[in-house]
């Protein structure tokens, strides 16, 4: 009993001492190729995201001046990830995440690359801009579910899921902040112009 103390625990004998472990630093899970990849192209898909939530509701406000139609914008790019977080979420554990994933990144580009040239060819309704951010936002309801269910398998050891997990905040930041000093730039030429 010599080991033993009536309110503290055990006591630590020599083959039960912790063996100190080497520090790891925060950016560990980069050093895998295929999280590297994978963390590029999430911020990426962020930015672009967020420029072209930005972009449609600033459009919105030049085909329409009623409040209503540009809070649709939010509703419209929400709305699906609302309803469809779930069912997302069994169907990236049902089929392959990977085709998933490349399945719903096509499908925003191919609503993002539609709102872009039909922008460009003067094409654009009210209509129109919220269809296509409601498809971005089922793009986003289905790549979201898959996109952190992948995460455990690339990553196997929980202390790497955590650094992932401060990481890929990391990048959602980044994301956000590059936004920030693209648009802001714009909006106070748009705000400063005389026409």
């Amino acid at each position: 009993m010599s080991g033993f103390v009536a309110f503290g625990g055990a006591r630590t004998t020599p083959r039960h001492e912790d063996v100190a472990a080497a520090p790891v630093s925060s950016w560990a899970p980069l050093h895998r190729r295929v999280f590297f990849a994978l963390w590029i192209a999430a911020l990426a898909s962020n930015l672009g995201t967020w420029m072209q939530n930005v972009g449609a509701a600033w459009l919105m406000t030049s085909l329409s001046k009623s409040p209503l139609m540009v809070s649709l914008i939010q509703t419209a790019s929400s709305l699906p990830i609302f309803l469809l977080a779930l069912p997302g979420g069994a169907l990236a554990d049902i089929v392959d995440r990977r085709r998933l994933l490349i399945f719903s990144q096509l499908w925003m580009m191919f609503a993002a690359g539609a709102l872009g040239i039909l922008t460009l060819l003067g094409l654009t309704t009210e209509w129109t801009v919220l269809g296509l951010s409601f498809m971005l936002g089922i793009g986003s309801a289905l790549n979201a579910p898959a996109w952190q269910a992948i995460i455990p398998e690339i990553l196997v050891a929980r202390a790497a899921r955590t650094r992932h997990h401060a990481i890929h905040c990391e990048g959602k930041s980044s994301s956000q902040c590059i936004r920030s000093l693209t648009l802001t730039p714009r909006r106070m030429l748009v705000v400063s112009s005389p026409w």
